[in-house]
């Protein structure tokens, strides 16, 4: 049974959300033991998406200082087998997913079209439409 969530089952939602738990788990409790890591911000996992046949899984990434975006992902690419040998010690699954780190833009997307809603002349358009 499909969800209207992107296509998927209500398998792939509950195992992409177990995964991203435990993954935020690992980099909220430094267990990454990553020096890079050590000196940044924190990092937000948005969401896990996890195809079809539940062998892949991509994690959407938001970091909550941009200039370090780049940093962020090749130390979790580099990181991707040690997380995924510990995302499947804790779930038991047939096979363990391969983890795909991306940069989530849709904070991005939100915070742009609040500046452009709070343009003078984009309010002046609001406020003649609605009279």
């Amino acid at each position: 049974m499909l969800n209207n969530y992107n296509g998927q089952s209500y398998r792939q939602l509950r195992v992409g959300e177990r995964i991203r738990r435990i993954l935020s788990g690992i980099l909220r409790n430094n267990k990454l033991y990553d020096p890079i890591l050590f000196n940044l911000p924190p990092i937000t996992l948005s969401e896990v998406c996890v195809s079809s046949d539940m062998r892949n899984a991509t994690v959407w990434v938001i970091p909550s200082v941009n200039e370090h975006m780049e940093e962020i992902l090749s130390v979790l690419k580099r990181a991707s087998g040690r997380l995924s040998s510990q995302v499947a010690r804790e779930v038991h699954m047939k096979f363990t997913p391969s983890l795909t780190f991306k940069r989530d833009t849709a904070f991005d997307s939100f915070q742009r079209m609040t500046e452009i809603l709070q343009d003078p002349l984009i309010q002046q358009d609001i406020k003649n439409g609605t009279k």
